[in-house]
């Protein structure tokens, strides 16, 4: 017999075995499925010896299964555990680059990171295949935004402590925002790698949306004139980029200028500049930010196919070639397009051709939601 939820089950993310699984513990105490290979990590990770329950945790989630685990250690003292299932090579990818990326930042802010204990595959018998994420459990309080003076603070800090600890932006392996990867590998220069991301951003939006002759127009035009107009002015008189954390540590505000988001409601800048300031010039800042909500803006809209982010994203990019398309002139002309960007246009670097079944069937059953 499967497990599962029939909403996911329908959209193909959801986590399923035999219940007669070797696999499988049938007799922990709760309403969360525990595993052989969870229980193994807990003791060798975590000196945890026995599993007292599991139960589900949190309200939602479209791909994964997640949990609250009690355990006791050697001394009898009662531990708490999060863990997260996914399923198929989409969930190990996404829940083995959550956890190098929870690593990363425990190094850099131990005091505000769940410390990540281990992921591994859940060693289902065929033709199930799953993979666990296990860190320390704390219990948040997730009917209201962060205080914005601390978060601003904590948001500054592993910027500040990863600044000059790489030459390079990216990273070291593929890394996922919600079911889609966007960065893989290494670029000397933040420019590059900001147009790729964008440039597959949109590629992902049209396999959504379909492709549209004024999106794309407005795209190209951004990723030709207003990414290398706005970005370059970063590096002019002698200054520099530095990575924050591998990427330009404006692109982290985003967020709070998209409509979609919560974070757009308190104003975390201000409280985040008190403690690492805005790149020069600073005045261009709030277009660079407006640049960089394309996005979350064009992601959002490719796993809601439909959605009015979409159309924020489109005039957001007639908004930013108003101000810094050039114009062409007797006296003035067009400089030529610099070729690393008409390559990444003619989508010479697309990290993703196209979506696994499973994320399409999941994408289209989002499409009247």
């Amino acid at each position: 017999m499967a497990h599962g939820s029939a909403p996911l089950a329908a959209r193909g993310l959801y986590l399923s075995f035999d219940h007669d699984d070797p696999a499988f513990c049938p007799d922990i105490e709760g309403s969360f499925p525990t595993f052989a290979a969870v229980a193994s990590a807990l003791r060798k990770e975590a000196k945890a010896e026995r599993i007292i329950r599991a139960t589900r945790h949190g309200n939602h989630c479209s791909w994964f299964l997640i949990g609250h685990i009690e355990a006791t250690d050697d001394y009898g003292h009662t531990r708490h555990f999060f863990v997260k299932y996914g399923a198929g090579e989409i969930g190990k990818s996404l829940l083995e680059m959550e956890f190098h990326a929870q690593k990363k930042l425990y190094l850099l802010i131990p005091d505000n990171v769940p410390i990540p204990i281990a992921w591994g595959d859940l060693g289902l018998r065929k033709p199930h295949h799953g993979t666990f994420f296990l860190t320390q459990f704390i219990q948040f309080d997730d009917r209201r935004l962060s205080d914005a003076e601390a978060a601003g603070e904590l948001i500054a800090r592993p910027h500040s402590a990863s600044s000059g600890t790489s030459e390079l932006f990216g990273t070291s392996q593929k890394t996922f925002d919600r079911l889609v990867y966007y960065i893989d590998g290494w670029e000397s220069k933040w420019q590059t790698l900001f147009a790729k991301i964008i440039f597959q951003m949109y590629h992902y939006n049209n396999l959504s949306n379909g492709r549209e002759d004024e999106f794309e127009t407005a795209l190209k035009e951004t990723i030709w004139y207003v990414v290398p107009r706005l970005l370059n002015a970063l590096e002019e008189g002698g200054r520099k980029i530095e990575p924050g954390y591998h990427a330009h540590h404006e692109m982290e505000f985003a967020y709070e200028r998209t409509e979609h988001h919560s974070m757009h409601e308190k104003d975390y800048c201000s409280a985040y500049f008190s403690h690492r300031p805005p790149s020069e010039p600073a005045d261009e800042f709030e277009d660079r930010v407006l640049l960089y909500t394309l996005k979350p803006c064009l992601l959002y809209s490719s796993m809601r196919p439909g959605h009015i982010t979409r159309q924020r994203a489109l005039s957001t990019m007639k908004h930013l070639l108003i101000k810094y398309r050039p114009q062409d002139s007797a006296t003035e002309p067009i400089l030529p397009v610099d070729p690393i960007y008409k390559e990444i246009t003619d989508g010479k670097y697309l990290w993703v051709e196209k979506y696994p079944p499973e994320i399409a069937n999941f994408i289209d059953s989002r499409r009247s939601v």
